[in-house]
């Protein structure tokens, strides 16, 4: 009954809820527990958000709950899946997938894509591809570390790095390094650098592999001079080819470009008259005969000759070595050098020095020219003039001179103060200064004594400080007791002068008080 008499605002009151609901919606996740059942009792009120879908209420809201791989747009719920791996948004109706790190969108969905720190990676028809950094290289899990340099490309086999370089380089430390032989070779690199392993027929030249060809009974090489070749025993080298030669068990034989004998003797042998015959400096030396058949030692650095063998010499690099008739050592050291020790060590004093040498001790010692003086091991100019001698101490200049002379505006001059003086100087002005000695003091640049015959007339001179003073004699006064002094009065003098004084004091006195009663009386009298 209730309901057929308040039929009339129970359907106005649903109206507005579906005109709300219509035009307000939300897109984000709600929780089920916060939204109230639909009023599906009530067929007449729409509330649709599409298939995969689940429209709720929440107050008088419109809600649509989307299922998974859907997204709410202008009220219905769309398809919009990036799978787990990002976030799926819509954009004038396009899909746009934000995806996680780690992870690119491929054909709608965001997918592992991940090549480390060292690379960028991204999809193309294929798959997924890494676009390395310059130094690595795309692997299964990733850019790894693989770089052969810019002269050839890197690959990784088993996690083991390989080098295919370009043409003209060989790898060597894992980098592709030039290496170019030319033709008729192959190059390769050993612990010493380049290697050109030339073909068969040909030998290594600095400028490639060039021919070399000697015929059988032979190896071919190049020197110096050019093409060279290694007969075999009882073979010489002639006109390029080998042939029969002979220079007997102690080496091998060629012939010249004139065609002539050459026998290439072993260690231990030498050539004399087309043969080899035993020649041994030991192993400090070569060994050859000379033109009368007599063995000559030409030893090599360190060594010396000593009865016929190269016994060891060493002065180091600063200097030669001989041993005299008793097989002593001696040292030839070169300019700048000095022998100490049985070696020559650098010992320079600077272009100033006449030479340079070393004490026992082992302190290098300057030999300097006229006017300079070793300091810190060099000689440096130092001239204190002909009365003196120049030195330095602490590393600066000082002058010992000569008696009778001193250091004056550097060089040591004449300074003399008579034989009363102690010593002589110059001050920082390059005033003379004398030190005398007691009882006498500096006058016009010597030592003068102080008491003379002169100073004190009729008294007795006695020394204070650099000065005097004059005790003089009974009857005489002044600074040289030059003044007599006045004769005393006697007592009967003396009593005379004091009656007087006391008669004129008493005569003052009564003048006065005359002076004074008389113009009392004037003033009376004018009364």
């Amino acid at each position: 009954m209730w309901f057929a008499g308040n039929e009339t605002i129970l359907l106005l009151i649903i109206y507005a809820l579906h005109v709300h609901c219509r035009t307000v919606l939300k897109t984000q996740k709600i929780n089920k527990t916060d939204i109230v059942p639909s009023l599906k009792e009530y067929e007449t009120f729409e509330c649709n958000c599409g298939e995969n879908s689940e429209c709720l209420f929440k107050g008088y809201e419109k809600i649509c709950h989307c299922n998974e791989g859907f997204i709410e747009k202008d009220g219905r719920c769309q398809e919009c899946n990036c799978g787990k791996n990002g976030e799926c948004s819509l954009d004038s109706g396009k899909k746009i997938c934000t995806c996680n790190d780690g992870f690119k969108e491929k054909d709608g969905i965001c997918q592992e894509c991940n090549c480390g720190e060292n690379g960028e990676c991204r999809f193309n028809e294929y798959g997924k591809l890494c676009q390395c950094n310059e130094g690595f290289i795309a692997k299964e899990y990733g850019c790894q570390e693989c770089n052969c340099g810019k002269n050839g490309e890197c690959s990784l086999d088993s996690g083991k790095k390989i080098c295919t370089c370009n043409d003209g380089f060989k790898e060597k430390d894992g980098i592709c390094q030039e290496c170019n032989c030319g033709e008729n070779s192959e190059c390769r690199f050993n612990e010493y650098g380049k290697l050109c392993q030339c073909n068969e027929g040909f030998i290594a030249k600095e400028d490639g592999c060039q021919e070399c060809n000697c015929g059988e009974n032979s190896e071919c090489r190049f020197n110096e001079y050019g093409k060279l070749c290694l007969c075999n025993e009882g073979f010489i080298e002639k006109d390029g080819r080998c042939q029969a030669c002979e220079c007997g068990l102690g080496g091998s034989c060629h012939f010249n470009s004139s065609g002539e004998k050459i026998c290439n003797c072993f260690n231990g042998y030498a050539q004399y008259e087309g043969h080899c015959y035993a020649c041994d400096c030991g192993l400090g030396g070569s060994c050859h005969f000379n033109s009368s058949g007599e063995k000559i030692c030409n030893c090599f650095n360190g060594y010396a000759p000593y009865k016929g063998h190269c016994d060891v010499c060493d002065c180091g690099l600063g200097g030669s070595c001989h041993l005299d008739s008793l097989g002593e050592k001696k040292c030839n050291c070169f300019s700048g050098y000095a022998p100490y020790k049985g070696h020559c060590y650098d010992c320079n004093c600077g272009e100033y020095s006449k030479f340079c040498r070393y004490n026992r001790m082992g302190d290098k010692i300057c030999v300097c020219f006229p006017g300079y003086v070793e300091n810190y091991g060099s000689c440096k100019e130092c001239d204190c003039g002909q009365l003196g001698k120049c030195t330095f101490e602490y590393g600066r200049k000082k002058c010992i001179c000569d008696s009778f002379t001193s250091e004056k505006n550097g060089k040591c001059v004449e300074c003399d103060c008579d034989k009363n003086s102690k010593s002589c100087h110059f001050d920082r002005k390059g005033d003379k200064v004398c030190n005398c000695t007691f009882g006498y003091a500096q006058v016009f640049g010597i030592c003068e004594a102080i008491c003379t015959e002169d100073k004190c007339k009729h008294g007795k001179c006695e020394i204070v400080g650099n000065g005097f003073k004059c005790r003089c004699s009974e009857g005489f006064t002044g600074q040289h007791c030059e003044e007599k002094v006045q004769a005393k009065l006697s007592k009967q003098d003396l009593w005379m002068v004091l009656q007087l004084s006391v008669v004129f004091a008493i005569f003052i006195l009564l003048s006065g008080m005359f002076c004074f009663w008389t113009r009392i009386l004037k003033k009376i009298s004018k009364k």
